[in-house]
């Protein structure tokens, strides 16, 4: 089970995030940061329990963020190999 995260927060934008702090988390303190993006079809909630990002077993320092996917937002890849 992963750690229980605690923050929805609202930006600028209309996107919700889910934010999970480590215990030792110290304001004062830089500490690493990971963006954990997930699919259209998968909330917050559900991707911090499959990636195990937020659990103390295998992240004791990084803050972890969570943007909530956007609906109907189109993605163009481009191959940048020759």
């Amino acid at each position: 089970r992963c750690a229980p995260s605690g923050r929805r927060v609202l930006f600028r934008s209309d996107r919700l995030v889910r934010i999970s702090l480590p215990k030792k988390y110290d304001a004062k303190v830089p500490a690493p940061l990971i963006l954990a993006f997930a699919d259209s079809d998968m909330n917050t909630v559900q991707m911090e329990k499959i990636s195990y990002l937020s659990h103390p077993m295998y992240n004791e320092d990084a803050v972890v963020v969570y943007p909530e996917a956007r609906e109907n937002v189109s993605s163009t890849f481009i191959n940048i190999h020759p």
